[in-house]
């Protein structure tokens, strides 16, 4: 196996803490303006920056059968683990739904409640929730992989061209096991890919050269997208749940903000503590996912549970941190005793929990790691 990327696992720690943290924004936007810039601030990057760097560490053509049956198991369990677990707790706390309802949702995938599957059909789908996220890296990794056999002229429109497809088809035909999410996500899987065979990232960099030129425009691009977003001259964008407002600023935009984002990690990195915290973190990004959704899975109930705390005259920020810290806790300590679980381990960690990069000649030359 090749070795481990440091940044990268770090990239994935401050994804995914990105993505806690934008979650209970969302609680809290009706009563406290900087979770308004929180959440819109994290939305610009967070779930694309995941795929973005599974594609950064993608080997370079199709992964084959086998490679699609191991993505699969990869992918799927954790879903299936955390589906089971979410639907259970959505019968016990989510009122005026069956099992059914549930079930029926945790098959088609949908991040989000749907009134409808075809325009004007009356059918309802009920959310899963965050964990749509795990068929969407499957679906838009065999996408990804499948087209890195072609020319790289042809990679970028062609994934480009699906998620224009995707985010226009999914109001009017939305299509079960996150497929049209899975056609957005292959566009940032492919980006990344091609950000690992430009150099973007090398180190140390090649000044002077195109790749470095490359990286900074996209890192001013990315700044400038996620500006317009906190003045509002844009809307927020939804990510790969298949709803964008601004389907080409999006396209462009989101991958920009996740240069962006890699920037930023690469200095967070020259603190040491902060650099095992984020390594620790990328290293059970998947569980700490899983965890959280589980979490969160109850949906609008865990929402007006938090609007009661505030009618109840608590401070706005207080109650951000206290629930927030609350569920952090929760995630960090099942995600550190799913280690010593084997089965548990197993589901979310393949064979064996990743352990951190060591510095060498790959780690040096900013080489490839394993895929998310």
């Amino acid at each position: 196996m090749a070795a481990r990327i440091a940044w990268v696992d770090a990239a994935k720690g401050f994804a995914i803490l990105s993505i806690m943290v934008g979650h209970f924004s969302a609680f809290f936007m009706g009563s406290m303006e900087l979770a308004m810039k929180l959440f819109i601030f994290t939305d610009a990057y967070h779930v694309p920056l995941f795929f973005l760097l599974s594609g950064y560490t993608m080997h370079e053509g199709f992964m084959g059968w086998g490679g699609v049956r191991k993505l699969a198991v990869h992918c799927l369990l954790p879903y299936v683990f955390a589906g089971i677990i979410s639907v259970i707790l959505c019968c016990i706390f989510v009122p005026g739904h069956t099992l059914g309802d549930f079930l029926f949702g945790f098959f088609y995938g949908a991040g989000a409640y749907r009134d409808h599957i075809l325009f004007g059909d009356p059918a309802h789908v009920n959310a899963i929730g965050l964990i749509w996220f795990l068929p969407a890296l499957f679906v838009g990794k065999v996408i990804a992989s499948a087209v890195s056999e072609l020319p790289i002229g042809a990679r970028l429109p062609l994934t480009a061209g699906l998620f224009v497809i995707a985010a226009v088809s999914a109001p009017v035909l939305f299509l079960p096991f996150d497929i049209q999410q899975g056609m957005c996500a292959s566009w940032f899987i492919t980006a990344g890919s091609l950000l690992r065979k430009g150099k973007v990232f090398a180190a140390p960099p090649e000044r002077g050269g195109v790749s470095l030129l490359a990286g900074i425009l996209c890192a001013i691009g990315g700044a400038a997208y996620i500006a317009a977003l906190l003045l509002n001259v844009i809307e927020t964008p939804m990510y790969c749940n298949s709803t964008y407002h601004n389907i080409v600023p999006d396209l462009l935009g989101c991958a920009a903000a996740c240069v962006t984002a890699i920037y930023a990690v690469r200095l967070l990195m020259r603190v040491r503590h902060l650099e095992r915290f984020l390594v620790w973190c990328g290293l059970r990004s998947i569980a700490l996912f899983v965890f959280h959704a589980i979490t969160l899975s109850p949906g609008d109930e865990v929402k007006w549970w938090i609007h009661g705390i505030l009618a109840g005259g608590a401070d706005p920020l207080a109650a951000f941190l206290v629930t927030f810290g609350i569920d952090l806790a929760i995630c960090f300590a099942a995600a550190a005793v799913s280690t010593r679980v084997p089965g548990l381990r197993y589901v979310l960690y393949g064979n064996a929990v990743p352990s951190a990069a060591r510095p060498g000649p790959k780690q040096a030359a900013g080489g490839r790691g394993p895929g998310v």
